[in-house]
């Protein structure tokens, strides 16, 4: 079978998309990511390092805090920690910038297992075995007995992360320069390698390396001259993958919708099966069902749990997960038919849908397969506020839907003649998918209450 893409997908162009998402997490965190690959690209520039080297490294940066997810739900404290000034007085854990996630000392457990969580999550989807490997290490202190090229280029990231969190937004930025020297010098030892931190300290010392931290469209401009030249091209099945990695860590937020992107990215690639689609064609519907809801990364999970009746203001946040999708995709215009199928869930064919309250004739086929599947999968699973439907009622809402000109008639017709099929697809599915998550969701709250992770 031939790639579905006329030109195949970078990983780069992959991972901004991701990276897109968890940047907008929190206002804090804003461009984090961004920021920490810029910095690790220009340490590993001037140490020397290969073009090989340098963008494993920089592609490392850009999702180095997945795991945060995980951190968030099931570690014992909060991360919003209240913590002494004296004791973390010139600490690179007394974050101004990134004070909601990580306010923790060098030697407190969580921070390390946050990596270790993002390399379980990425081990087995990454197309590049390494990767998964630097975020592992990327917050250990330097080894010297054991300096392989991985636990250097994860110090780097170590280092580059340290330096994007000590820069305070609200502050300008060269006033910053001797504070952000003096805290790199007195935790060189022992957390990281003496040639690395001599490269930062020269390059904080110069104007235009804090300008450029701190200009995050230039930034960016920066990595995507910089990624001209791929890292990897990656195939249907890895994108597959990926796209699964995301759906995970956007389900897993709230425990009701737990297998809901598995159960419409099923139902959706069924639908293009009934319709005669090609092969290359369901498996990239497969792949936007699996990211049609990445925008809710940006949705508080209380939003996305409550079981009572939203209000106004709630229900406008939620509404923008869609418009969330359509810009995490827009990273590249490979990603345009995804994109289009995957953001467009919520429109309706009269018109009355959002964000962009499209019409029958504006949406292709493909966001109306996506629409029907994220329909009938969320009624026939459990939502926060209700139990799922049984067959008469379901039957009864696709219909109307059909009816009042909101969904596609002729997808509602083959779903309604075969229901039981449909829904035994999605809940085999989903029940796959729950376990996984349980099965995942044990390791995670075991290495979260963990005291001390030793992997070197």
């Amino acid at each position: 079978m031939k790639n579905m893409f006329e030109k195949r997908l970078s990983l780069y162009e992959m991972l901004t998309a991701f990276s897109f998402c968890m940047d907008l997490i929190d206002e804090k965190i804003v461009g984090h990511h961004n920021k920490v690959a810029y910095i690790s690209m220009e340490i590993g520039k001037n140490l020397g390092l290969s073009e090989l080297k340098l963008k494993k490294l920089v592609a490392s940066a850009l999702i180095h805090d997945l795991g945060i997810f995980y951190v968030q739900k099931f570690s014992n404290t909060s991360l919003d920690v209240i913590v002494s000034d004296e004791k973390f007085n010139n600490s690179l854990y007394d974050l101004n910038f990134f004070n909601t996630f990580f306010n923790l000392d060098f030697e407190d457990s969580r921070i390390k297992n946050h990596a270790e969580i993002g390399y379980q999550l990425f081990k087995d989807k990454s197309p590049v075995s390494q990767i998964p490997e630097i975020i592992r290490y990327h917050h250990h202190s330097w080894n010297k007995k054991n300096d392989s090229e991985t636990l250097m280029l994860s110090n780097i990231l170590h280092l580059a992360d340290r330096v994007a969190v000590l820069i305070e937004e609200d502050t300008p930025i060269l006033t910053q320069r001797k504070r952000i020297i003096k805290i790199i010098k007195q935790n060189q030892d022992p957390y990281f390698f003496s040639e690395a931190v001599e490269k930062v300290i020269n390059l904080v010392s110069q104007d235009f390396f804090l300008f450029n931290v701190n200009n995050l469209a230039y930034v960016k401009k920066i990595l995507n001259d910089f990624f001209q030249t791929p890292i990897k091209l990656i195939n249907d099945k890895e994108i597959l993958k990926f796209s699964k990695l995301i759906s995970h860590l956007v389900d897993y937020r709230s425990s009701f919708t737990a297998t809901h992107s598995a159960g419409v990215a099923s139902i959706a690639k069924h639908l293009s099966e009934y319709m005669n689609y090609s092969k290359k064609k369901q498996k990239k519907l497969e792949i936007a069902g699996h990211l049609h809801d990445m925008g809710k990364l940006v949705v508080p999970p209380n939003i996305l749990n409550k079981t009572g009746k939203l209000t106004n203001d709630e229900w406008s946040i939620m509404k923008s997960h869609v418009y969330y999708t359509y810009h995490a995709l827009s990273t590249s215009e490979k990603l345009k038919e995804i994109r289009e199928w995957a953001a467009f869930h919520h429109e309706k064919l009269n018109g009355t849908g959002y964000p962009f309250h499209l019409t029958k004739d504006q949406l292709s086929f493909g966001s109306k397969i996506i629409g029907v599947a994220d329909v009938f999968t969320a009624i026939t699973e459990d939502r926060p506020y209700r139990k799922k439907f049984k067959y008469l009622k379901a039957i009864e809402i696709l219909s109307k839907m059909a009816k009042n000109g909101e969904l596609d008639s002729k997808l509602v017709n083959i779903i309604v003649d075969n229901f039981n099929e449909f829904n035994e697809l999605r809940e085999e599915i989903q029940v796959r998918n729950k376990n996984y998550f349980k099965e995942f969701n044990n390791k995670a709250k075991d290495i979260i209450n963990s005291d001390s992770l030793n992997y070197y």
